[in-house]
């Protein structure tokens, strides 16, 4: 008389929670992977058209002798496209203002990215000029304003890559 051991075709509940525990696990470093892609993607975002709003910048001192604002803060990418001649699309998560800067006649421009508690703030600046504690900084070049940025630094640690 031989006996014959049966075999279930199921799993114990050992194994599934075994493997919603790694599952849970290789989830949780996607979506952390996943965030940062997405800020770096928007910062990529925010330096292009700070570029784009540089050149625009400097089209329209050579054409006018001044620049966008001609006073204050203009936050309003509407009215920066039109004057600026420029298409930087609207963005849910970066807003562009440029404003000037005390009596020196120059301008410097912002995307402020913005999502959750997650805050940050990229500049340009169409011209030289001195910044405070940053010193003398030269136009052209992308920097992290308020830290922290996902890749950007601040411009005395080099600014953005590739700007």
């Amino acid at each position: 008389m031989s006996t014959r051991i049966k075999y279930s075709k199921s799993f114990t509940l050992i194994e599934l929670i075994a493997v919603l525990f790694i599952v849970s696990i290789i989830a949780g470093f996607a979506v952390t992977q996943y965030t940062n892609l997405v800020a770096r993607s928007y910062e990529k975002e925010g330096i292009v058209n700070l570029k784009i709003l540089f050149n625009a910048q400097r089209a329209y001192y050579y054409e006018n002798g001044n620049y966008i604002p001609a006073s204050g803060t203009e936050s309003n990418l509407s009215i920066l496209n039109s004057s600026l001649k420029i298409k930087i699309p609207q963005s849910s998560r970066l807003a562009y203002s440029c404003e000037r800067i005390g009596g020196s006649g120059t301008s410097r421009c912002f995307a402020v990215y913005s999502a959750g508690t997650t805050t940050w703030t990229l500049a340009v600046l169409p011209d030289v000029a001195w910044q405070g504690n940053l010193g003398l900084i030269n136009h052209r070049n992308v920097y992290c304003y308020t830290a922290p940025c996902p890749t950007c630094a601040s411009y005395n640690a080099g600014g953005c890559p590739n700007s």
